[in-house]
């Protein structure tokens, strides 16, 4: 993966090319030296690959690549993908080569793999903040494994039949603010007052918001990557505040299936563990 943005060929363009001048730093460009937005910076054996200001991965010696985000947008993915032969995985064809993407079935943003065209065969690794992989031969220098966790449904009703009161006051909230608009507007505003903090996760997020008030903690539970999804109603309120509940009391069966296997399970509640945490 990303074999066109080796340790070497970032090393020979800093040996022949000249910094942009004015900045802060010292900012090379990756590609045409006109894209200004695309630049790299030169760390202690290392290179961290910028995109409009974003550090987007780091290229260690020894062409180790550092994922440094959980999440990548789609002008992210494309940038990233140009940095090897991007394959195509979900369009209904295949070829050789490397897909950046993200997959709900999977857990979040993965990279897949095509090994075999004709055989459609594949390989799934995960992308995560602060994962480690070699860049020529896959190898997961961080290692992890994956959780393949299936939903106990006893409990998971036990868990619905607790909270039944939570479930009910959204509702009533939501019914009496009547229109779409309004809804929306009172959504975004408990967003923008209970902001997320900077190194939170998302279940810190949300059992903070959860202490403030039990409105505050549903409508948070349906903030992800963005700081709201605008095409929110109170149906999806409640499933993403059950999903919650789900990771928040535990409710789940676990497989373990080491990194070492190759083996990815496509599974609604899939989670990474890298060792060691």
């Amino acid at each position: 993966m990303f074999n066109y943005m080796t340790y070497e060929r970032l090393k020979e363009i800093t040996e022949k090319e000249k910094p942009y001048r004015g900045r802060t730093r010292e900012e090379y460009p990756y590609a045409n030296r006109s894209q200004g937005h695309k630049y790299f910076t030169v760390g202690e054996d290392c290179f961290g690959i910028h995109y409009y200001g974003h550090l987007l991965i780091k290229i260690h010696k020894g062409n180790i690549v550092e994922f440094m985000n959980d999440y990548y947008d789609q002008g992210e993915k494309t940038i990233l993908n140009d940095f090897h032969v991007c394959g195509s995985f979900t369009q209904g064809w295949w070829y050789n080569g490397y897909q950046m993407l993200n997959m709900d079935s999977r857990g979040g943003c993965c990279m897949a793999h095509i090994t075999d065209r004709d055989k459609k065969k594949y390989n799934i690794y995960p992308v995560r903040k602060g994962m480690k992989y070699n860049m020529l031969s896959d190898i997961p220098i961080t290692k992890y494994d994956v959780l393949a966790r299936k939903l106990i449904r006893k409990q998971a009703n036990s868990i619905y039949e607790k909270h039944n009161d939570d479930f009910i006051l959204a509702d009533s909230i939501f019914s009496a603010l009547g229109d779409y608009n309004s809804q929306r507007d009172y959504a975004e505003n408990i967003c923008k007052d209970t902001p997320r903090e900077k190194g939170e996760t998302y279940m810190e997020f949300v059992t903070r918001a959860r202490e403030k008030s039990v409105i505050d903690g549903m409508i948070c539970s349906s903030t992800r990557h963005s700081y709201y999804d605008h095409d929110i109603d109170v149906t999806k309120i409640i499933k993403n505040y059950k999903d919650y509940l789900h990771e928040f009391y535990g409710a789940f069966e676990i497989k373990k299936h080491p990194c070492e296997d190759k083996y990815f399970p496509s599974n609604k509640y899939i989670q990474i563990q890298m060792r060691g945490e």
